[in-house]
Formats: C-alpha cells, sequence, structure tokens
C-alpha cells in the first residue's frame, strides 16, 4: 500500500514550520491571498533559511487568482517548490504559469458534482489537484468537508493522468480514516492540525499515526 501524501498548510510563524517540518510531511503551504492565514514573503523565506537543508519536504505557495507579476514577485523571495492555484484561475492563465514558470502547478477545485470534468479542463496543464470544500465567501482554509463519496474517481483519474490528487476541507484524527479507507492518494490539512491558531505537536502526531505514518515529532 502506498504512503498517503500528507500536506501541512495555512504555516504562520517559525515555530508553525518547525513543527510541520520535524512530523516528516511531503508538502508544507504557505498562503499567499487573502485568509487570516496570509503571511509575509520575506517571513517566508526567513523562516526557511533557518531549517536544515530540505530533507522530503516541498514547499507549497498557495495563491487566489494571482497575476503572472504577482507570482514572479514572491518566487523571487522564496524557494517554491509548488505554485497552488486556488481561485477561478482559467486553464488558459495555467497554461501560461506552466508556460513562464519551471515550478509544479497544483489547481485547486472546489467540490462540486462536476469536479471530474474540470479536472480534465486542466489536466494538460498541472502536475496536480487538490479538492476542497465549496464555503460562500471563502476560498478554503474553512475547516468544513464536502461529501467524499467521489474521492476514489478523482484518484482513479489523477493515477490515470500521472498526477497527484489532495483532498482538504475539515480532514482531522478523528475522520481521517474514512479517507484512508476510500484509497485517498494525499490530504492537505490546516485547522485539523491546529489549537489555538497554531500548528500542534500532539494533534498532528495523532494523525500521522492513525494514518499509520508512525514517528514522533521532536
Amino acid at each position: 500500500m502506498k504512503k498517503t501524501i500528507v500536506k501541512i498548510c495555512g504555516n504562520q510563524s517559525y515555530a508553525d514550520v518547525h513543527t510541520s517540518v520535524a512530523a516528516g510531511v511531503d508538502y508544507i503551504g504557505f498562503i499567499f491571498a487573502e485568509s487570516k492565514r496570509r503571511v509575509d514573503s520575506l517571513e517566508v523565506s526567513t523562516w526557511l533559511k533557518q531549517l536544515p537543508k530540505k530533507n522530503g519536504y516541498e514547499v507549497v505557495g498557495v495563491f487566489v487568482n494571482p497575476t503572472l507579476h504577482d507570482l514572479a514577485e514572491i518566487l523571487a523571495k522564496v524557494d517554491l517548490d509548488v505554485i497552488q492555484l486556488h481561485g477561478k484561475e482559467p486553464p488558459s492563465f495555467v497554461k501560461e504559469v506552466q508556460q513562464k514558470f519551471s515550478q509544479k502547478i497544483w489547481k485547486a477545485l472546489h467540490y462540486h458534482e462536476g469536479v471530474l470534468d474540470e479536472m480534465k479542463r486542466y489536466v494538460s496543464f498541472v502536475d496536480g489537484f487538490v479538492i476542497d470544500s465549496k464555503v460562500q465567501g471563502k476560498w478554503g482554509g474553512t475547516g468544513v468537508s464536502f461529501h467524499w463519496k467521489d474521492v476514489p474517481k478523482y484518484n482513479q483519474f489523477a493515477e490515470k493522468n500521472n498526477k497527484i490528487c489532495l483532498i482538504a476541507g475539515g480532514i482531522n484524527s478523528t475522520n481521517v480514516q474514512s479517507l484512508i479507507e476510500k484509497g485517498v492518494m494525499g490530504v492537505d490539512l490546516a485547522s485539523g492540525v491546529e489549537r489555538n491558531g497554531q500548528k500542534d505537536r500532539k494533534l498532528m502526531q495523532t494523525l500521522l499515526e492513525r494514518m499509520n505514518r508512525g514517528g514522533t515529532i521532536s
């Protein structure tokens, strides 16, 4: 059985980053869009420089409806491995991003019955997908889950096209097992591993243990 991919998003401080990296997750994410978890690019750059050389994790920048100039500005300051587009960016814009930048590209799609058709529209221009819950007036980070009945379909489509697919929205240690049972390829968490707005070592460790990843967080 393949190991489930884990991304910890919405890191807001060096302490958050250190906790996420120490957990041994695959991706750590920073939000560069309007959000309660929005961070400053120069601060992120400073935090990353304080960490040991990258060892097994990649850095994701989350953007909502950016311009190419917006992306270039952040990339000049932060060493990102992945650009995650979390707004209403059309396939034509995603194609432009693919052509201009060398980073991997993920497209976030908000859950509805036609998500699979949307994945088909973007699949030629991305390296992965994030399927998130749809909450009125919010782009993400709501802590609300969607109906996971179609997760196997999303996984199958992603695998067939050699992409990755992460599920986001309201995932925590109490419900992650039901996603694992559906064969989820990866999970994207923020509030599910936070206590008082900060990444929490014990919550993260409990979740990873329930995903059979084991390990301890120092």
